[in-house]
């Protein structure tokens, strides 16, 4: 960049998302009511990437695209986990999908029969859930304990695991925003690997931890598969590009003969290819001051909780996700009626009282809506 960016100012922009159908938005435009529902960030994503599309699409041809041919597609992703976190990521274990759902039910098909068990520790994305369900296989569920700070009933999960063909894995963990240690996941693929269960670990929200280390499951030797984007990081879900990395040549192959041959998986957009190339290039900076920004919002909702009766969370360790519990029943539909559309922590398992709000949104706005909170528990 020519130009030295004011990040604070830069991400304290405010953007009307009206006419661009935003998922989150488009039922709350004329309103006064702020979604902080779907995760996506009410904050720009970086120049370059901007300028990346906008030079693509000036070719004006967007015809198909051999993204394999590149040469910068795979070295981009590469160079950016070797220069973030000291990991080397081999060129052949690198997959294109459209998503991670995409990618999950590709797997899913892949490595499981229709009746076959998957593990889910809950309260966890909603989505794993609802691919299984519709992938004809049955959702099994090791819920999550809270003693302070998250933790894993490992009597329970291996347990579950017993019986299951493939374990989702959310790290960090949506919407807990647990980063998981490396005793952990130590402890986690051991299990998997005692019962010959595939592990897929959806690490969507990878760039977006604190101040912990975090650890990649690309670091271990096991029947697995990783899925990244530039989606979380980025602002970008809605070019809908994702990687798999799996470094199992067997797995590899089954996986491309069906993600590839039965359901036709292999074509990206071809504005999504430049993005990627763009943020994983030249993302640093814009990643680094991002953080920040969402730390400070995230602490500032941390003293707000604080200072309030009948409200609690455990700070969330990575991610823009925050898992709020309420003394009363609901909450939801109260903070509705205050003007605030969150999702009811029901979506995540067997939950009462809990709701998810996503907090990447410009500082001021985020004001308003810890107001909104006050006033609900007032």
């Amino acid at each position: 960049m020519a130009n030295k960016i004011d990040w604070t100012k830069y991400f304290d922009q405010t953007k009307s998302r009206e006419g661009t159908y935003s998922y989150k938005w488009v039922d709350y435009e004329k309103t006064d009511i702020i979604p902080l529902t779907v995760a996506d960030m009410d904050l720009p994503t970086l120049p370059e990437v901007t300028e990346a599309i906008k030079r693509r699409a000036d070719h004006n041809i967007y015809g198909y695209s051999m993204r394999s041919k590149n040469p910068n597609y795979k070295k981009s992703l590469i160079t950016w986990y070797n220069r973030r976190y000291g990991i080397n990521i081999d060129e052949s274990s690198i997959f294109f999908t459209p998503g991670i759902l995409s990618m999950l039910t590709y797997a899913i098909h892949a490595f499981t029969e229709a009746g076959d068990n998957i593990l889910i520790q809950t309260p966890v994305y909603d989505q794993f859930a609802n691919v299984i369900k519709h992938s004809d296989r049955n959702v099994v569920e090791s819920k999550l304990v809270n003693n302070g700070k998250w933790e894993i009933d490992f009597l329970d999960f291996e347990e579950k695991i017993k019986k299951s063909k493939m374990f989702i894995l959310c790290s960090p963990h949506n919407p807990l925003g647990i980063v998981w240690d490396r005793k952990t996941l130590d402890k986690l693929v051991e299990i998997a690997s005692k019962y010959d269960c595939m592990i897929f670990s959806d690490e969507a929200h990878s760039d977006l931890v604190y101040d912990k280390k975090f650890t990649s499951l690309i670091e271990y030797n096991h029947k697995i598969i990783v899925a990244t984007t530039i989606g979380k990081p980025f602002n970008c879900s809605g070019l809908v590009i994702a990687n798999a990395i799996i470094k199992d040549e067997s797995i590899r192959k089954q996986f491309v003969s069906v993600a590839y041959g039965k359901f036709h998986g292999m074509m990206a957009n071809v504005l999504s290819v430049d993005a990627m190339i763009a943020a994983y290039n030249y993302g640093d900076e814009y990643l680094d001051n991002l953080l920040l920004y969402l730390k400070r919002n995230r602490d500032y909702m941390d003293d707000v909780i604080s200072s309030l009766n009948g409200v609690s969370w455990i700070k969330p360790e990575a991610t823009y996700l925050a898992w709020i519990k309420f003394d009363f029943d609901k909450p939801e539909e109260r903070l509705l009626k205050a003007g605030l559309k969150v999702n009811p922590g029901s979506n995540y398992g067997d939950v009462e009282h809990c709701i998810r709000l996503n907090y990447a949104i410009p500082f001021e706005l985020l004001k308003v809506v810890m107001d909104r909170i006050r006033d609900v528990v007032k």
